[in-house]
């Protein structure tokens, strides 16, 4: 939804006894912006759990490479024959980056 949640005390009222109210013309705003960070919080994953994840799926012959160095960390992946493979990634995250280095490795699996 495109309507922006107005920001401003008094949006949620306490009635007391942990009650709020919210006003029907910010319901389905706000019913939007907890879909949308619900939504991040399940895409956040710890690096670890990302690295597992790549350790059990990644094909055969394939390696991927997490450098970490001061102020920077780059994710490299290599092919069965050992080549550097560049993959898309827009991600700064480098356990997203890590998740798009693996499925290229998948997608280069593929016949």
């Amino acid at each position: 939804m495109s309507k922006e949640v107005k920001r401003y005390d008094g949006l949620l009222d306490n009635l007391g006894h942990d009650c709020f109210y919210v006003r029907a013309d910010d319901y389905e705003a706000l019913l939007a912006e907890r879909d949308a960070a619900q939504k991040d919080a399940e895409r956040r994953v710890p690096l670890y759990e990302t690295i597992e994840r790549a350790c059990g799926e990644l094909p055969e012959g394939w390696t991927i490479m997490l450098c970490a160095e001061h102020h920077a960390g780059t994710v490299e992946l290599y092919g069965p024959d050992g080549s550097r493979e560049e993959f898309p990634t827009n991600n700064e995250r480098l356990d997203y980056t890590v998740i798009d280095a693996l499925e290229h490795a998948l997608q280069g699996e593929q016949p």
